[in-house]
């Protein structure tokens, strides 16, 4: 009895890992049995295995061959493992023959010619193998290009502070290819030049003219200049008509690119919900239309293959609600989760899952349903009763408004006669968001946001701005009290000071959702 084995992606968890493909053979009646919680596109690898092994002029083992899929009791799903098997059981007929390791990582599909193809979730692969300390991976032909940009992206981002040396990068177009390169060790492995591509490239944005950028009121660019530059979860209440919907699309444009670490997780996770989603370092924009349901938010982790859902793919970037008052109730509550810890789990009883979830939440919304001003001389008066506008207000419930850290009340908008000018003044804005995190991360080490919740407690408790300081300290919740320490930080930042002053305390809690009378 013979026994090898090869490794390949265990694909259906948030953070990649590797199973192992263990081959068996024996002299007893031939025949082929997949074990180890296969899926059906996994079971139907026999017949994609066998015909491209003989496809490709090599002889399949007229043995009892049983293939295992290690860890047994997860279950197995994609076709990207079909290489990893094929190059195992080949392995069985010439045990002494290979001269590369058999420590390593395939990951392709197979076609009944023998040929390779790309079955996605490249990165995720390449991951599961720099992680697991492999020393080569194999991919097919049409996946090199994106195995060895994943591959400069992990090294240079510096995810990985061990000494761990790159693993090798194999590719071949057929199986035939792939099993000489295993006969002939690591000569036609490819070297990866990590100084020629730091990160996947960030997609350009449109470049907007005059008349597709207005001009914001200066409160409200203010406000979203602070929200870009600190990472602030904000929302703009108001009548309908006032600019609240174009604010956030300013709030788009300032955002920077995510930092290489948010943003291979990221794509880890897109990795999942699209297998052949391509990677990038921009700051991912995710926008929630008023009719969505917490399944769609949240992800599912149902028959151990979990699905990310758009709180998980904004991570590093927005999260943008049109309309957030409108939201179904189960929906606005799930947002307390990552508001809060930055991640999301779920817990179903057909799997456990974990996605990091730290993103920017930018919503609007209407002061009342028929979304009139409150005041009766206002072009567009409110035609709501008191009773309606008092329910519509309990749509956003107090938790929901203590993890909000802007909530600002937009009652104009300045006329597009002045468009001319929103060019311009949006690259000072960009310039000043960059130095403004530039300034945070030299001062405190990270943006406000992320800071725990001990150093802004000794923050507020060693600060010499007594007033202020007295009127945060009477605030209702503990939440409350360190989200106005982190937005006075953002202004101190923002201003270019070591330490906040009494306007910046004063204009921290002037964002405060009391001001509206809702809380």
């Amino acid at each position: 009895m013979k026994h090898h084995h090869l490794s390949s992606l265990l694909n259906q968890d948030p953070i990649p890992k590797l199973q192992q493909i263990e081959v068996s053979s024996s002299f007893q009646i031939p025949s082929f049995q997949i074990v180890g919680l296969a899926s059906q596109e996994i079971h139907e690898a026999k017949e994609r295995v066998r015909s491209a092994i003989e496809a490709s002029g090599l002889e399949f083992p007229r043995r009892r061959i049983t293939l295992n899929l290690s860890p047994a009791s997860v279950r197995k799903q994609g076709t990207g493992s079909d290489l990893a098997m094929a190059l195992a059981i080949l392995k069985t007929e010439h045990p002494a023959d290979t001269q590369l390791s058999m420590e390593g990582v395939a990951w392709a599909e197979l076609g009944l010619d023998g040929r390779l193809k790309c079955p996605g979730q490249i990165l995720r692969a390449v991951y599961a193998a720099w992680a697991g300390g492999k020393p080569w991976i194999m991919v097919s032909k049409d996946a090199e290009l994106r195995a060895r940009s994943s591959l400069r992206w992990i090294e240079t981002s510096g995810l990985m502070k061990r000494a761990a040396p790159i693993p090798l990068l194999f590719s071949a177009e057929t199986l035939v290819e792939a099993w000489s390169q295993l006969l002939q060790g690591g000569d036609s492995a490819l070297v990866v030049d990590l100084e020629t591509q730091n990160a996947p490239p960030a997609r350009n944005a449109a470049p907007l003219g005059p008349t597709q950028l207005l001009p914001l009121n200066p409160i409200v660019e203010r406000a979203v200049s602070l929200s870009a530059a600190g990472a602030h979860h904000l929302l703009l209440l108001g009548p309908r008509g006032t600019g609240k919907s174009h604010a956030l699309t300013w709030l788009t444009e300032l955002v920077p690119p995510v930092d290489p670490v948010g943003s291979i997780f990221r794509a880890l996770a897109e990795e999942l919900w699209d297998p052949l989603a391509e990677p990038t370092a921009s700051a991912p924009v995710r926008r929630v239309s008023s009719q969505v349901r917490p399944a769609t938010l949240l992800g599912s982790a149902q028959s151990g293959s979990p699905r990310p859902g758009e709180f998980a793919l904004a991570h590093g970037g927005l999260l943008v609600a049109d309309e957030f008052p409108e939201w179904p109730r189960d929906s606005r509550e799930a947002l307390r989760e990552p508001l809060e810890t930055a991640q999301v789990i779920l817990s179903r009883v057909g799997g456990h899952a974990v996605f990091p979830a730290r993103f920017t939440f930018a919503a609007t919304g209407n002061l009342c349903p028929c979304g009139g001003a409150l005041d009766p001389e206002a072009a567009l008066p409110c035609r709501c009763s008191a009773t309606t506008l008092e329910r519509y207000r309990q749509r956003l419930s107090g938790p929901i408004l203590d993890r909000t850290d802007i909530v600002l009340r937009v009652d104009s908008f300045i006329p597009a006669t002045e468009a001319r000018n929103a060019d311009a003044r949006l690259e000072i804005l960009r310039q000043r968001v960059f130095e403004t995190r530039l300034w945070c991360n030299r001062t405190w080490g990270n943006l406000p946001t992320v800071l725990p919740a001990r150093s802004l407690q000794e923050i507020l408790d060693g600060s010499q701005q007594k007033p202020e300081i007295n009127s945060i300290q009477a605030l209702a919740t503990l939440r409350s009290r360190h989200k106005a320490a982190r937005l006075a930080l953002t202004l101190a930042a923002w201003n270019r000071r070591e330490q906040p002053t009494n306007e910046d305390w004063l204009e921290a809690m002037s964002y405060r959702p009391e001001r509206l009378g809702w809380m």
